[in-house]
């Protein structure tokens, strides 16, 4: 436990302070990336190109997601972005994303924002 003023903060007290806290927002912002992704299960970055026809080919996830792959040999970049579009479209968002979307719903309505590098489309499916 950390130390508050000389004394020690049980985990309950800090998640109650936190709770608090949110309740007495007047703005809730959600800053999320490639972790919340993972915790649903999908893989990100390099863990995208970690398939065999990648591998066998010598490229990496910054190489595939690369536009140049539709003029240059549009199989691997329909193949890639379908694959990738197909997962996110069949992976269940994880439970965070519900809870989130209660708390915007329940305490905060049109005072919230999501701000987040993710692709896939969970803040909105959830």
């Amino acid at each position: 436990s950390k130390m508050d003023a000389g004394r020690q903060v049980s985990e309950e007290d800090r998640i109650c302070r936190a709770a608090v806290s949110l309740f007495r927002a007047d703005y809730f912002m959600v800053a999320a990336g490639a972790g919340f992704s993972a915790d649903s299960g999908l893989p990100v970055y390099q863990d995208v190109a970690r398939d065999a026809v990648y591998l066998k080919m010598g490229v990496d996830y910054q190489e595939l997601a690369n536009e140049r792959w539709f003029s240059e040999d549009p199989e691997i970049a329909i193949g890639f972005w379908g694959h990738s579009f197909n997962l996110y479209k069949d992976t269940e968002p994880h439970a965070g994303y519900a809870a989130i979307r209660d708390w915007i719903r329940l305490m905060f309505r049109k005072k919230a924002f999501v701000y987040t590098s993710n692709v896939d489309g969970h803040f909105a499916k959830s």
